[in-house]
């Protein structure tokens, strides 16, 4: 039984869902950056390609590092590293700009910019 509550919370946290509304916009935003950035990265293919199709947001390094490639592609990050917050809310125009504020100000300490691709797409994607 503890293995079974054990596996559930690990399967919990690996993952995130991703909202249905979403999907599509985004998918066609990364489009042309995702073969680049599965390459760079290393995440799987089929992670990669089915990361925004409403299932989960994977909490693994290699799909950290995608989502920050295709953060760097997309131009939100500014030479200092900080996330440009105004950029990020023309762009991602089914996210409201007040919420993407707070989740980029809510992680702006973070030094990895996988890390910090990774917990702010999460914030963004529970608001």
């Amino acid at each position: 039984m503890k293995l079974i509550f054990i596996i559930l919370i690990k399967v919990t946290v690996f993952f995130k869902p991703v909202p249905q509304s979403v999907e599509t916009s985004v998918n066609e935003l990364i489009a042309p950056f995702q073969e680049k950035c599965i390459e760079e990265t290393e995440v799987d293919p089929d992670v990669a390609k089915n990361m925004f199709n409403g299932n989960e947001l994977p909490n693994e390094e290699h799909a950290r590092c995608y989502l920050k490639c295709l953060d760097e592609n997309l131009n939100f990050y500014r030479p200092n590293g900080e996330l440009d917050c105004d950029l990020m809310a023309k762009t991602l125009d089914h996210i409201s700009a007040d919420v993407i504020h707070k989740c980029v100000h809510k992680f702006q300490s973070e030094t990895d910019r996988c890390i910090k691709s990774y917990k702010v797409s999460i914030c963004l994607l529970d608001d």
